[in-house]
C-alpha cells in the first residue's frame, strides 16, 4: 500500500520514486491576528538577523518597534521602547547591536535627544546644542563612525554639527550654519542627504524660493549651490557606482525629474542635465523616497496627491546599460497613504511600508521572478481570544519514502519563490529563495503550509526532503487546486458567479453579457494552459524524486504549448476574447512600428506594476487600456499592452503570472479580489457544520446511554462465545487464510488499497482546520476542572472497578514478561525482515501476519475472558468513567477560539466537542460530494434526534418487548441513516489516519500525549459508533452467538464498543495506573481485544452465506482493527527502547495506510445498490 494513487504510480517517470503527496486548497482559514496601529511616523532599520525592524511613532509620541519573528502565531511582535521622540535616526553604538540601536530624535520641546539601550531597556536624555528649536533634522554616519547631523531650525536656517559615539562628545557647542548660494546663512524648506563621501555626505535642500540646492559635504564651511530646478519634494541616493542621483518633484507640475552626477569631472562634483523620469507621467507626485535594489538599480516610491503609493525604477538594455526608467505606476490605490518608508534587507529584497489614513501599516514587496506586487497589513498576535478570517492558499504535504509510506520526523526545508510569510504548522515564518524554513514532519509525515492569498497568484514553494538530491527541490504550486478549478471554467460558471452576499459578479445589465462571460471563461482557460505548461494542476498532486533530475527551474517551459496567440480587446467597452493567427500579430506590430525601439521591441513595462494598477482601478490605466495581446512562439511568451495609444511589452516567465490575466480582467470590470475569493474559494458555512456536529454528539450520547442496557442483554452469552472461539481458533485462522488465498494472498498494502478513494473524496478530508488546530496545539491543552474534584469523582467509583484495572495491569505484565511473552515475540518477529524501513511493512503478506497473531490470539482469548466478563459486570461504572472523561472541560489555544467562533459558545470545550467538530467539517463536505446533500437539514436533524433514541435501539434489541422489532416497525432506519453513518465513518478514519500514528509514537517514547491522549480514543469510539449495526442495516436485531447470523454482528459490535474504545477511554482517565505502566496496559489490552475482535469478525464472515456475504464490510473491519487494535503492542515503550522507535514507526505507517484503505471501502459501501446487507 502506498499513499500514492495507482494512476500516479503508473504514470511516474522511469526510475522515479515517490517523494511528496501534495494537497492544495484556496480557502478561508482563521488566524489570531490583528493589524499594527501606527501614528505619525515609521522608519526601517536592519537588525542582526538581516531583517527590517519597523519603528513607529504613536500619536502620543511613544516609540514602538515591530520585529519579524519566526515560529510565532503572527509575523510581527510589538515592543514599547519606553521613550518619546519623533524624526528618528538610528545608529549602532560602539559595542552595540542593531537589534537595539541608539536613537536620535526630537522631544516634545523640539530638542535633540539620544536614547541608548542599557540593562534591558532604553534610557533617553537630551543631547547636542540645546539653545535652538529644531524643526527637522537628518543624520548620516561616516566611515570613521562619526555621526553628521544637519538640522533646520525654527527660523528655517540650515545648520550642522557632528557627534562622536566613541567619546559621547559633539563637534561644537552650537549648530553651525551652512552658507547659502548668496553667501548668507542658508534658509531652507526641506533637505536630503546621501552617504556618497567616505568622510561624510552630500547635502541637498530646497530653498525658500523652491530652488534645489546642493553642497558636496555638510561642513560648517559648506556652501550650497543651485541646481536650476524648483521642487516641492526631493530625495537623494548614491547609485551602485557611488554617483549621486537627486530626484525632485517639480513644484508647478508635480512631475518627477532626476539629475545624475557625472562620472568624470575636472572641478568637484558636476551633474548632467535634469531628465524627466517618465515623459508620459500623469498626475502630481508628493513625498518620495529612493532605494538601491539588489541588482544595483535605483527604485523610487512616491505618494501622489491622492495618497496612492507609486513606483518606478531604472531599466537596462540587453547589454546591461542604463536605458531610462519604467513608467510610473501606482502599486497601492485608494488606501489614502500618509507616510511611506523603504528599506532593504540583508538578502537584497526591497520592502516599502506605508501608513494609511486609518493608521494601519501595510508592507509592499515585489516578487523578483514574476515582478508581481503584493501587499499585506502588518499583523500582531491578537490580544483577545478571537480569530479573524484570512484568505489563504493552503498547502498540505505528506513526505513519503520510496515505498510511498509517510516518513516520521523527516527533515524538510521550504523556500518561497519570493519574500513572504508562511504559516507552517500554525507558526509564522519569513521565507524567500534565500530564507529557508526548516522543520521536521510529525508522526504521519504531514506538514501544513499556509500563505495569505493577497492575489490569485501565490508564492511557488521549493521543498527539499530526504529523497530530493542536493539542489533538486520539488516545485509546488500553492494554488494547484484553484488552477485546476479555473481550467474548467465555463460560460455558465461566469454568468452564475456570485459573491458571498449573492450579488452577481457580472451584473445582469452588462453589455453583451453572454459574450463577455464566454470571453472571460476562455481567457481563464487559456491562462490556465499557460500556467500548466510544465504540469497539469490538480487538487492533489503526487511528486516524485529522480536520481537523474535536472536542477530545478522556477521559470516555466512553454515549448509544449506550441504557437499561441490571442487577445483581449477592451475597445467596445467590455473585454472580448479573440483567437489570433500569425498574420494578425504581424499586422499589429506593423501598425505600431514607430514605437519599436532599435532592437525591434516595444517599450518594456514592469509586469507587476501594470497588473497592480488594473487591480487597484487606476483611472487613467483603466480608461486607456485598449488591448492585451498574448503570444507564445518557440517557447517565448510575450504580452503586449496597448494603453492610450502606446504599446508596452512584458515577458511571461513563470506559471503564477498567468493568474494575473484572470484577476486583471475581473478587476477591469470593477470586480475586486475579495469578490473573486468569495466565488472561487472554499468558505465555511457555520450552520451546516454546527448541525453535523450536533448530530454526532447526539449519536454519542445515545450510544453511551444505550451501551449498558445492551451489555446486560448480552452478558449471558459471552462466556459461551469465548469457549467457542478458543476451541475452534486453529480452524478459524485457517479459514481466514484460505479466504485471503482466494484473493491471491495479498500483501497488507494490496489489501489496504482494494477500494481506492477518488481524488475528490480524499480532498474532502484534507485541510481540516479543527484537526490541524488540535494537532498543532494539543501540547498546550489546559484542563479547566479542578484536579482534586476529578480525582474524587473517579475514586468514588466502586472498588471492583479499581480491581478491574488492576487485573488489566496484571494481564499486561503477564503478556509482556510471563506466559504471553513468547506469543508477543513471535508476532513482533514477523516484522524483523523489513529491517529499519518501516514503509516496507506494507509489503508483508496479510496471511502471514494473521498466522503470526494466532499464538497471541490464543493467549489473549484465554487470559482476557475474565477481564471482558468483569467489564460486562461493571458496565455502569465503566460508562460513568467514560462520560467523565469525554465531558471533561478543556481549553486549547486556537482550537477553543475556533469552537467559540463556529458555535457562539464559550471557549471551554470537551473531548467530545473536539472529535465532533473535527469530524463535522469533512463529514459535511464529503456528504455534499458523494450524496449531493448535507447530512442533516434543520428539519432532518430534529427528526433524527426524535427517532434515534435509546428506546428505539432497545426496541431493535428486543429488550422492552417479547421480540426485537424490525427496522420498519421501530421506525428507526432509513437509507439516509446508513449513508450518514458510513460518511461519518469515512471522515473519522481520515483523521484517525493522523491521530493513531501520533499516539503510537508518543506512547512508544514513554511520554504519551497527556490529557490530549483521550482524543484518539474518542475518535475510536466515534468510528465504532458509525458502524452501529442498526444504522447500517435494517436486518440487524437482537444479539446472539450464532456466527453468520446478523445477530452475531450485533454481538461483536456491543463487545467492541465496550472492550475497545470504552476500555481505552476508561484506562486513560482512571487514576490508579500511571506512567509507562498505564501506556503499556492500555496498548497490550488493546492488542488482546484486537485479536479477539479479529477472530470474532473472521468466524462470522466465514459462516455467512456466500450470496449474502458483505465482503466490503468485512474488509472495512479488518482494515480498521489490524493496525488500529491488534498491532498496538508495537507501541509499548519497552519494545521501542533501543530499537530507534522502529516498531512504533511500523505501526504508524500501517495505521495511516489502513485508515485510508478502510475509508475507501466505506465509500464503496455507500455506493452499494443493495443497502440491506448486514
Amino acid at each position: 500500500m502506498t499513499f500514492f494513487s495507482s494512476a500516479a504510480l503508473e504514470a511516474a517517470p522511469v526510475g522515479a520514486t515517490p517523494a511528496l503527496r501534495v494537497s492544495t486548497n484556496y480557502m478561508e482559514t482563521f488566524l489570531p491576528l490583528q493589524p499594527v496601529s501606527s501614528g505619525t511616523e515609521i522608519q526601517t532599520y536592519l537588525n542582526t538577523a538581516g531583517m527590517l525592524d519597523i519603528y513607529s511613532v504613536g500619536t502620543t509620541g511613544r516609540v514602538y518597534r515591530y520585529r519579524r519573528t519566526d515560529a510565532t502565531l503572527a509575523p510581527y511582535e510589538e515592543a514599547d521602547l519606553g521613550i518619546r521622540a519623533s524624526q528618528l535616526y538610528f545608529f549602532d553604538a560602539a559595542g552595540g547591536r542593531s537589534d537595539t540601536p541608539s536613537i536620535f530624535g526630537l522631544n516634545s520641546e523640539s530638542k535633540l535627544t539620544l536614547a541608548t539601550y542599557q540593562s534591558g531597556g532604553y534610557g533617553q536624555r537630551n543631547t547636542g546644542p540645546q539653545d535652538e528649536v529644531i524643526r527637522h533634522f537628518l543624520g548620516v554616519r561616516g566611515v570613521t563612525g562619526r555621526i553628521y547631523i544637519n538640522v533646520r531650525l525654527s527660523d528655517g536656517r540650515l545648520c550642522t554639527n557632528y557627534y562622536e559615539p566613541q567619546t559621547d562628545k559633539w563637534g561644537g557647542p552650537v549648530w553651525a550654519p551652512v552658507i547659502g548660494p548668496d553667501g548668507k546663512d542658508a534658509v531652507i524648506k526641506d533637505m536630503a542627504m546621501a552617504a556618497n563621501n567616505p568622510v561624510q555626505s552630500a547635502l541637498f535642500a530646497i530653498g525658500m524660493d523652491d530652488e534645489v540646492l546642493f553642497a558636496e559635504d555638510s561642513f560648517r564651511t559648506s556652501r550650497l549651490r543651485k541646481l536650476n530646478k524648483k521642487a516641492s519634494h526631493i530625495a537623494a541616493i548614491a547609485d551602485s557606482e557611488n554617483l549621486l542621483n537627486i530626484l525632485a518633484v517639480e513644484r508647478d507640475s508635480g512631475l518627477l525629474w532626476v539629475k545624475k552626477q557625472r562620472k568624470h569631472s575636472t572641478a568637484g562634483i558636476q551633474f548632467d542635465d535634469w531628465v524627466q523620469v517618465d515623459p508620459g507621467q500623469s498626475g502630481r507626485l508628493g513625498r518620495l523616497t529612493a532605494n538601491l535594489r539588489r541588482d544595483g538599480l535605483i527604485e523610487v516610491f512616491a505618494l501622489n496627491e491622492a495618497g496612492d503609493l507609486t513606483y518606478t525604477r531604472q531599466v537596462t538594455n540587453s547589454a546591461g546599460k542604463l536605458q531610462g526608467w519604467r513608467v510610473i505606476f501606482p502599486i497601492a490605490c485608494d488606501m489614502e497613504n500618509r507616510i511611506v518608508a523603504v528599506g532593504r534587507n540583508t538578502n537584497g529584497y526591497s520592502e516599502a511600508y506605508s501608513v494609511t489614513d486609518e493608521n494601519q501599516i501595510f508592507r509592499f514587496w515585489q516578487a523578483p521572478d514574476t515582478e508581481q506586487w503584493f501587499s499585506e497589513v502588518l499583523d500582531l498576535p491578537k490580544a483577545e481570544d478571537k480569530l479573524v478570517s484570512v484568505p489563504t492558499h493552503s498547502t498540505e504535504i505528506f513526505v513519503v519514502d520510496a515505498e510511498g509510506a509517510p516518513i516520521y520526523d523527516a527533515p524538510v526545508s521550504v523556500n518561497a519563490a519570493f519574500l513572504c510569510t508562511l504559516w507552517v504548522n500554525g507558526k509564522a515564518y519569513r521565507s524567500s529563495l534565500v530564507d529557508p524554513v526548516s522543520f521536521r514532519t510529525d508522526a504521519t509525515g504531514k506538514v501544513v503550509i499556509l500563505q495569505r492569498a493577497n492575489a490569485l497568484a501565490g508564492a511557488t514553494l521549493l521543498i527539499a526532503t530526504p529523497s530530493t538530491g542536493a539542489g533538486q527541490p520539488i516545485v509546488v504550486q500553492p494554488n494547484a487546486q484553484l488552477q485546476a478549478k479555473m481550467a474548467q471554467t465555463t460560460r455558465d460558471d461566469v454568468l452564475n458567479a456570485t459573491d458571498s452576499a449573492g450579488a452577481l459578479l457580472l451584473p445582469a445589465d452588462t453589455k453583451d453579457r453572454e459574450k463577455v462571460a464566454e470571453s472571460i471563461a476562455e481567457v481563464t482557460r487559456q491562462s490556465m494552459r499557460i500556467a500548466q505548461a510544465d504540469e497539469t494542476a490538480r487538487a492533489i498532486q503526487y511528486k516524485f524524486a529522480s536520481p537523474h533530475a535536472l536542477r530545478h527551474s522556477l521559470q516555466a517551459d512553454f515549448r509544449s504549448l506550441g504557437t499561441v496567440s490571442w487577445e483581449i480587446d477592451f475597445g467596445s467597452g467590455v473585454p472580448i476574447y479573440r483567437s489570433l493567427d500569425s498574420s494578425d500579430i504581424a499586422a499589429f506590430r506593423s501598425a505600431h512600428a514607430p514605437q519599436l525601439d532599435a532592437g525591434g521591441s516595444f517599450l518594456g513595462i514592469d509586469w507587476g506594476s501594470v497588473w497592480r494598477g488594473i487591480r487597484d482601478g487606476v483611472e487613467w490605466l483603466i480608461n486607456g487600456l485598449e488591448k492585451i495581446v498574448v503570444t507564445i512562439i518557440d517557447g517565448i511568451a510575450n504580452v503586449l499592452f496597448k494603453i492610450a495609444g502606446q504599446v508596452f511589452q512584458a515577458v511571461i516567465k513563470f506559471a503564477q503570472q498567468a493568474l494575473d490575466f484572470i484577476e486583471g480582467v475581473w478587476n477591469w470590470l470593477k470586480v475586486k479580489l475579495e469578490q473573486l475569493f468569495q466565488w472561487l474559494a472554499f468558505l465555511f458555512d457555520f450552520k451546516d457544520f454546527a448541525r453535523t456536529a450536533e448530530g454526532i454528539k447526539h449519536s454519542v450520547g445515545v450510544t453511551l446511554d444505550f451501551t449498558a442496557d445492551a451489555v446486560h442483554a448480552l452478558r449471558g452469552r459471552v462466556e459461551e462465545g469465548f469457549d467457542f472461539l478458543k476451541a475452534g481458533l486453529d480452524g478459524i485462522v485457517n479459514n481466514l487464510i484460505l479466504t485471503l488465498n482466494r484473493e491471491g494472498d495479498p500483501t497488507m498494502g494490496a489489501y489496504f488499497e482494494q477500494e481506492e478513494p477518488s481524488e475528490a473524496e480524499q480532498h474532502a478530508s484534507d485541510h481540516n482546520i479543527f484537526l490541524n488546530a488540535f494537532r498543532e496545539n494539543e501540547t498546550r491543552l489546559t484542563v479547566k476542572a479542578d484536579g482534586a474534584a476529578i480525582l474524587r469523582a473517579t475514586t468514588a467509583l466502586t472498588d471492583p472497578l479499581q480491581d478491574l484495572f488492576g487485573r488489566m495491569k496484571s494481564f499486561s505484565d503477564n503478556f509482556q514478561f510471563g506466559d504471553g511473552k513468547q506469543a508477543l515475540d513471535e508476532a513482533f518477529g514477523y516484522f524483523n525482515n523489513i529491517g529499519n524501513e518501516p514503509g516496507r511493512a506494507a509489503q508483508l503478506l496479510l496471511s502471514g501476519l494473521v498466522k503470526a497473531l494466532e499464538a497471541a490470539a490464543l493467549f489473549a482469548l484465554d487470559a482476557a475472558e475474565g477481564i471482558v466478563l468483569t467489564l460486562f459486570d461493571l458496565v455502569e461504572d465503566l460508562i460513568r468513567l467514560v462520560k467523565l472523561a469525554l465531558f471533561q472541560e478543556w481549553e486549547i489555544p486556537i482550537l477553543s477560539q475556533l469552537y467559540q467562533l463556529f458555535t457562539g459558545d464559550r471557549l471551554t470545550l470537551t473531548p467530545i466537542d473536539v472529535v465532533a467538530w473535527i469530524a463535522a467539517i469533512p463529514m459535511t463536505i464529503t456528504s455534499k460530494l458523494i450524496l449531493g446533500r448535507t447530512p442533516w437539514t434543520a428539519e432532518q436533524l430534529a427528526s433524527f434526534k426524535a427517532s434515534f433514541t435509546v428506546e428505539m435501539l432497545k426496541d431493535r434489541l428486543g429488550m422492552s418487548r417479547a421480540k426485537a422489532l424490525t427496522a420498519a416497525e421501530a421506525n428507526g432506519w432509513t437509507p439516509e441513516l446508513r449513508e450518514n453513518f458510513l460518511t461519518g465513518y469515512c471522515v473519522v478514519m481520515a483523521f484517525r489516519s493522523l491521530l493513531d500514528p501520533s499516539s503510537a509514537m508518543a506512547n512508544a517514547s514513554g511520554a504519551g500525549l497527556g490529557p490530549a491522549g483521550i482524543v484518539p480514543a474518542a475518535a475510536g469510539l466515534l468510528s465504532t459508533l458509525f458502524t452501529m449495526p442498526w444504522a447500517l442495516s435494517p436486518l440487524a436485531g437482537a444479539p446472539n452467538c450464532q456466527p453468520g447470523d446478523p445477530g452475531f454482528g450485533v454481538t461483536i459490535w456491543i463487545c467492541q464498543i465496550l472492550c475497545g474504545p470504552g476500555r481505552g477511554i476508561a484506562l486513560h482517565y482512571q487514576p490508579w495506573i500511571t506512567g509507562e505502566a498505564k501506556i503499556t496496559t492500555a496498548e497490550l489490552t488493546q492488542t488482546a481485544w484486537g485479536v479477539a475482535y479479529l477472530i470474532m469478525l473472521s468466524v462470522n464472515f466465514a459462516n455467512q452465506e456466500q450470496t449474502t456475504r458483505n465482503k466490503l464490510a468485512f474488509s472495512r473491519g479488518i482494515l480498521n482493527l489490524v493496525p488500529g487494535q491488534a498491532l498496538r503492542f508495537l507501541a509499548i515503550p519497552a519494545l521501542n527502547k533501543g530499537t530507534y522507535m522502529i516498531p512504533a514507526a511500523i505501526l504508524g505507517v500501517l495505521s495511516f495506510l489502513s485508515c485510508w484503505g478502510s475509508l475507501g471501502v466505506a465509500i464503496a459501501e455507500i455506493h452499494l445498490k443493495d443497502q440491506a446487507q448486514a
